[in-house]
């Protein structure tokens, strides 16, 4: 063999070689020469919202509403009763109470405060000082979207109440609520 052979034979190595490593360069960097990526597309709209909880009152009144439970000249020995209709207007169940917070008398001293009782028919009549061990809250129970409950708001006057009894007024600030079940 001849040097010129030989060197033919390197060249053309070399060259092949070259142009080898130039398609596969080519190849990275164009992709493929003679394939096709295949791609297909779906969509799907999206949409969502968030629930609510809302809770509505009325009463017996003439126009519905609940706008003062009225439990005036109460005397020695009576119960007196306010109805309150609730109802979950929202879209989730929510667990209902009563909260009464801030029982008070005027002229009254604090050790007779406990003659007056109040709570519901459903859960029964605390004294405050019951009211406030218990935080002021009374449980009325479930309410799912859309059922209504009602409840009768009582308060009482013990009979032993006498004659510091005569005239006093009372009040407390009461709250309904509604909370999403966990």
């Amino acid at each position: 063999m001849s040097s010129t052979s030989t060197t033919r034979r390197f060249v053309s190595v070399r060259t092949a070689i070259g142009v080898g490593a130039a398609v596969v360069l080519a190849g990275l960097m164009f992709g493929p020469v003679t394939g096709a990526d295949f791609e297909d597309h779906e969509s799907v709209p999206a949409a969502g919202s968030t629930a609510t909880l809302n809770l509505t009152l009325s009463g017996d009144g003439p126009s519905g509403a609940v706008e003062e439970l009225d439990f005036t000249n109460l005397v020695p020995g009576e119960t007196r009763s306010e109805r309150v209709t609730l109802k979950n207007d929202g879209s989730i169940p929510g667990e209902a109470t009563l909260h009464v917070t801030n029982p008070d008398g005027t002229n009254v001293p604090t050790d007779k405060l406990n003659l007056l009782k109040v709570g519901t028919a459903e859960k029964g009549l605390m004294t405050p000082d019951q009211l406030l061990e218990s935080g002021g809250v009374i449980e009325l129970g479930e309410l799912q979207p859309g059922e209504t409950k009602q409840v009768t708001v009582q308060v009482s006057l013990d009979r032993s109440a006498g004659r510091d009894w005569q005239g006093v007024t009372f009040g407390a600030d009461t709250v309904f609520v509604l909370k999403q079940l966990n």
